[in-house]
């Protein structure tokens, strides 16, 4: 193979024993896409552990390059609960996600990946989550590298990133250089009773040939102050799926779907949480563009998560006041116990109509998000069932919230654990509450502060969700009762 058709592959290769110099070059129309899966472990409250798995859809498509050779691109990064299906959803349906996530990078020759719109790197948080999954886009040396050896990189802000070069490895009958990559908070070797502690283990698999990752394998730690060991563990699983470059009308169809996901995406983030009638004029002109988007512009893989964008919209306009609603999981405060709930909006699968914790203020709400398939969730469900039942006619709604949802659903889940409560669906509506692992139970008081915040099912929920229930809302309507009678005797 002569050295043009090599670059035309996005790699230069020195042939010389195990050695190689790995150049990416980007061409316009390349899309790279990625699929597998993250899987969180940890601690939650009340001595629960837990076990959250989610799948995940990764993509890059190069929109155009600079003349010396760095790609401006559109990343695309999904996540949905286990079974759900990613393909474009039926007539009249929209997809529901865990997570959808468009953004725009630059690449350069060696892999180095910063955001188009502030030139900052793009890095992993240190909590180990974030919304955009582009780890396969691996920095490398200028110069040639070679079995066993390492170096480091350095990023502002950031501890150094240390590699190493651990020879060749075949992933589905693709030789590819094995390359691993650690980096890890200052005190991570040392027990601190008042810092956090965390550690990243990624192991990249580059096919020589081509220049794109394969396959990338991530384990993220977090270790609480004064811990021995991790509290909390993030997995990540993915493989390349498919590696073309487009042209024409398909190549722009799929530009047009990005693009206008990301710019829907940040307006969205600016506005929903802001309130007045000009950020809801907004937020409605964000709507009209993704529907002309979506009738306008043949489909494309991207599809259903303009959709989803779409619902964010609706469903941010269908409150009174635009919400802190997001399908971008990105960071924000967790509400806390004892402070206002924070807006939440989801769909009674029953009814198909809306429903608002700003809207039910004066209610008790139970809500306890759940995995339809996962007998832990439905525990819990059962065990909030009985709950509830236990405070009498208190004027309780629970709410069994799920990621999807559908008829057949709902009727097994009442089939497996009888009772009375609603059967909800909805984008990712987890965020402010900190729902990151099913199941996960809420309990907010008639006056609409939160008052419960319970991960997983362990053996301490029975007594600390019947202690809640019972201490905010039983004894709340006692004492109300009470002090309606004194007024009427007076």
């Amino acid at each position: 193979m002569n050295t043009l058709a090599c670059m035309a592959l996005g790699l230069v290769i020195a042939a010389g024993g195990e050695q190689w110099t790995i150049r990416a070059r980007w061409l316009v129309g390349q899309e790279v896409s990625y699929k597998g899966s993250i899987v969180e472990s940890g601690f939650g409250t009340a001595g629960a552990t837990y076990q959250q798995p989610v799948q995940l859809e990764t993509s890059l498509l190069v929109l155009d390059l600079n003349a010396s050779g760095i790609a401006q691109a559109a990343s695309y990064t999904v996540t949905k609960m286990p079974d759900q299906i990613l393909s474009s959803p039926r007539a009249g349906e929209t997809q529901q996600f865990r997570s959808v996530h468009f953004d725009m990078v630059k690449i350069d020759l060696n892999g180095l990946a910063t955001w188009a719109t502030n030139d900052a790197n793009v890095l992993l948080p240190s909590e180990g989550m974030a919304p955009w999954e582009l780890g396969f886009l691996v920095e490398m040396p200028k110069r040639p590298i070679k079995k066993g050896e390492r170096w480091v990189t350095r990023r502002p802000g950031q501890p150094l990133i240390r590699y190493q070069v651990h020879g060749q490895e075949s992933v589905r009958g693709i030789p590819c250089v094995k390359v691993k990559m650690r980096q890890e908070s200052g005190n991570w070797s040392k027990r601190d009773v008042g810092l956090t502690a965390w550690r990243s283990k990624t192991t990249a698999w580059i096919d020589p040939k081509t220049g794109f990752t394969e396959r990338i394998e991530r384990l993220f730690e977090v270790r609480k102050p004064a811990d021995r060991e991790p509290s909390r563990r993030i997995e990540v699983h993915y493989d390349a799926i498919s590696k073309l470059r487009y042209h024409g009308p398909i190549f722009q169809d799929r530009q047009a779907d990005l693009v206008a996901g990301f710019e829907a995406q940040r307006e969205l983030d600016r506005n929903i949480a802001a309130a007045g009638p000009a950020s809801r004029r907004k937020i409605e002109t964000v709507r009209s563009k993704l529907e002309s988007v979506m009738n306008n512009v043949n489909k494309t893989p991207y599809r259903p998560a303009i959709a989803a964008l779409k619902q964010r919209a609706t469903m941010a306009l269908e409150e009174t006041d635009p919400v802190t609603l997001s399908v971008r999981s990105r960071r924000r405060s967790v509400a806390k116990i004892g402070s206002k709930a924070k807006s939440l909006v989801v769909r009674n699968a029953e009814t198909d109509e809306s429903l608002s914790v700003r809207k039910m203020k004066g209610t008790p709400l139970v809500l306890v998000f759940v995995d339809p398939d996962s007998d832990l969730s439905l525990g819990a469900l059962s065990l909030a069932v009985e709950s509830v039942k236990a405070q009498g006619d208190q004027g309780i709604l629970l709410v069994a919230i799920a990621n999807e949802v559908n008829a057949t659903t709902v009727k097994a889940m009442h089939e497996n654990v009888p009772g009375d409560y609603v059967v909800a669906s909805g984008p990712v509506i987890d965020s402010s509450y900190g729902v990151d692992a099913r199941p996960h139970t809420i309990i907010i008081d008639a006056a609409g502060y939160l008052r419960g915040n319970y991960v997983g099912f362990g053996p301490e929920l029975p007594s600390e969700l019947m202690s809640t229930l019972y201490r905010y809302v039983t004894v709340e309507n006692l004492s109300r009762s009470a002090r309606k009678s004194e007024t009427f005797l007076r």
